[in-house]
């Protein structure tokens, strides 16, 4: 017997049917478009964008030095609303930080 019949209740109509993993693709494909607006915006690609930043990292010693040499490249470093975190970029697009960068 399922939950559902079993309460007496009807599910929400997004939690009707079972999709499997297939849920998972609509959240892929916006995450996918807001990458290409962000690169078709800033002219840069997320890859280039990760590279730039973790070299800048790896060029540093401490944060003081981190946050000048993002600046000196056209970037700021930002408190996050929901991550300590966030680079932005000259033209105004949002990089999570370090949650973007590769392991």
């Amino acid at each position: 017997m399922n939950s559902q019949k079993a309460l007496g209740r009807k599910l929400p109509r997004g939690l009707q049917e079972d999709r499997g993993t297939e849920r998972h693709q609509a959240r892929k494909a916006h995450a996918d478009l807001k990458e290409k607006q962000q690169q078709e915006r800033s002219g840069i690609t997320k890859e280039e964008r990760q590279a730039e930043l973790t070299k800048l990292w790896q060029e540093t010693k401490d944060a003081g030095s981190f946050a000048t040499k993002l600046q000196d490249a056209g970037y700021i470093l930002a408190q996050g609303d929901s991550r300590a975190y966030v680079v932005v970029e000259c033209v105004g697009e949002i990089t999570l930080w370090p949650a973007s960068w590769p392991e």
